[in-house]
């Protein structure tokens, strides 16, 4: 396919795509849901929920890998869990053991998949699948930490469910948080201006991700990699380090479009989560336009409270309080994204990069750097942190050899 000039035989095949069934059919269950609800003015909270909760069961079995009995035990586990955790009564310990329970999960199943496959397997007859698995586990980090503060909204099993499950944002977010989710349905209701803006979204965000990064990703290093010849430095190479954030960028916020325009079917306004972060001027700019729901998690349960305790301890001086907090947040980051080292290795660079502009913010403000140049920098910086994103670390390997 040509990059400037797809043909249109070509754009009709990935159109036929499953994944591209994947946006399209949450489209259309939730226009249809939207349209109910107007019709007849959500008279029953409690009946729609229930349509919502079936909605999302069924794409999530029928266009993903999950079965009815995965479906199950993670709704039986998401309903103890919702219990221990919001019920009056239930003492601190249960509330922790249950919180701590699914973390255990989430680390095993996400870094041992060999391992829990064969425990699965022995335990309940059949290799358990869970999709979405981290952006759950941080919704429900989430859910923890501010029921422990008191800052949750009147709590409702419904709610909760179809919060952790609402099919558009669970394999990608954006991940809205418990209280702007329970806000939103005092008054929903779908109309003619929010379900024709959730199609242009839609619109839009098929663009980016059918035209745009379908056609970027062939010069990345990713399906370079795939060649037989791949290897050793050139100009191609070179010229897909820097290609390879704009993909991810077209291919990630394609899919956010698609994601809010879908909730927009029900006139559910899901947090943006991209603004403009390849023009950012520094890292610290890129993280707060790059998956800024992510960014807004990190930075209230882990960047804030670790500054917060140390800068209570003392001992602690301003290199240490500086350096720390965004080196363990964005280390904690990239063991998140994926198991192998070289998403430790991104996440540990990302954190040494905005421990750098935290160390000397006065110092480059002071050069008054023109735009432009900060701007190829930083760009520089983001596109050779990407490599470790992009390819495994044997695949680097083979690259320098």
């Amino acid at each position: 396919m040509s990059f400037f000039f797809p043909s249109i035989y070509s754009l009709l095949l990935d159109l036929l795509e499953k994944d591209i069934f994947r946006f399209l059919a949450p489209t259309l269950i939730f226009l249809i849901l939207g349209l109910a609800v107007y019709i007849i003015k959500a008279r029953s909270e409690a009946f729609f929920m229930f349509c919502l909760l079936t909605a999302n069961i069924v794409l999530l079995k029928v266009l993903t890998p999950m079965t009815f009995t995965d479906l199950f035990l993670l709704i039986f586990f998401l309903t103890l869990f919702y219990f221990s955790i919001s019920v009056k009564g239930f003492s601190p310990v249960i509330n922790s053991s249950s919180f701590l329970i699914f973390i255990a999960f989430w680390f095993v199943y996400k870094y041992f998949p060999n391992s829990f496959s064969i425990k699965s397997q022995s335990l309940v007859g059949f290799n358990l699948i869970v999709v979405g698995l981290s952006y759950l586990g941080f919704k429900l980090i989430h859910f923890y930490f501010d029921f422990r503060q008191d800052k949750l909204p009147p709590k409702d099993i419904m709610h909760f469910l179809n919060w952790c499950l609402f099919f558009p944002t669970m394999l990608a977010g954006p991940m809205m948080r418990y209280q702007d989710w329970r806000s939103q349905f005092l008054n929903i209701g779908a109309k003619f201006s929010t379900i024709s803006y959730g199609f242009e979204r839609i619109l839009l965000g098929l663009f980016m991700k059918l035209v745009l990064a379908n056609n970027l990703y062939n010069y990345t290093l990713g399906a370079k990699a795939l060649e037989p010849e791949f290897g050793g430095f050139s100009v191609g190479v070179i010229v897909s380090v820097f290609i390879y954030p704009l993909y991810l960028f077209f291919d990630f916020a394609g899919y956010t479009h698609i994601a809010i325009g879908t909730g927009l079917m029900l006139g559910l306004r899901l947090p943006e989560n991209f603004m403009r972060p390849l023009f950012a001027r520094n890292i610290i700019q890129f993280w707060r336009e790059w998956h800024i729901t992510l960014s807004e998690l990190l930075r209230d349960y882990l960047f804030l409270p670790i500054s917060i305790f140390l800068a209570r301890n003392k001992l602690a001086g301003k290199l240490i309080k500086t350096i720390i907090p965004p080196l363990v947040t964005f280390t904690l980051a990239g063991i998140w994204h994926g198991s192998g080292l070289n998403f430790l290795i991104f996440g540990i660079l990302h954190g040494i990069g905005l421990a750098f502009v935290r160390l000397f913010d006065t110092q480059l403000s002071q050069l008054k750097l023109p735009y432009i140049f900060a701007w190829f920098l930083n760009y520089v910086f983001i596109s050779f942190t990407f490599i470790f994103f992009d390819l495994k670390i044997s695949q680097i390997i083979e690259l320098l050899s």
